[in-house]
């Protein structure tokens, strides 16, 4: 995995911050929690072809080093279906699942799209917390943008954005670069393979 220091904006804060410790990733070893997983560990994704794990990034957000508060997201079992999750699982800012927003729902074909937990949040199944300690939060970035199986939930895993990297200033572009040992260039992580709803909520500071 590798250490690095990033700095504390949301571009360097998404590579790290989607999967809080204790959520379970479907491998094909069985479901293994995120703090578990080593590079090299195959993902299964939602068509169950396997992939390694190239890089996870890993931080602990530490709301006393801040003066904020790390707003999180815990979603209720079964609140997507049954086993969908499965437990009570917490996920940072960067989490996208994979879903179908309800005013596309009535389409002769709806296609789901990757949608941020926050903008799904309900107050009954999908309730932001805020915890008063530290949380570990985890990444994981596999070969190409995929989605994976995460407590039941289909969430994707790591990828900057299509665009966002082009329009950066290049020092910052170089140091998110740099704590990828498998990227060189832009072009290295791929297309965005399932495309992404635009996010409406952002969490609160």
């Amino acid at each position: 995995m590798g250490q690095s220091r990033a700095p504390a904006v949301a571009l360097f804060e998404n590579a790290f911050s989607a999967f809080a410790r204790g959520t379970l990733v479907q491998t094909t070893n069985g479901e293994i929690a995120v703090e578990d997983l080593q590079p090299g560990d195959h993902i299964l994704d939602v068509d169950g072809q396997p992939s390694p794990v190239l890089w996870i990034g890993s931080s602990s957000f530490i709301p006393a080093d801040t003066g904020r508060r790390t707003p999180l997201v815990r979603v209720m079992a079964d609140s997507f279906g049954q086993g969908r999750p499965s437990g009570f699982p917490t996920f940072g800012p960067a989490a996208r699942v994979l879903h179908t927003p309800m005013a596309m729902r009535g389409d002769q074909s709806p296609k789901p799209v990757l949608t941020s937990l926050y903008d799904l949040i309900d107050g009954i199944n999908i309730i932001e917390i805020s915890p008063p300690t530290p949380v570990q939060l985890f990444h994981l970035c596999l070969k190409r943008h995929s989605v994976v199986c995460v407590n039941g939930l289909e969430l994707e895993t790591y990828h900057p954005g299509q665009n966002t990297l082009r329009d950066i200033p290049l020092h910052m572009r170089d140091k998110l670069l740099s704590m990828f040992p498998h990227i060189k260039k832009l072009d290295d992580f791929g297309p965005l393979n399932y495309r992404r709803a635009v996010q409406v909520r952002t969490p609160a500071a």
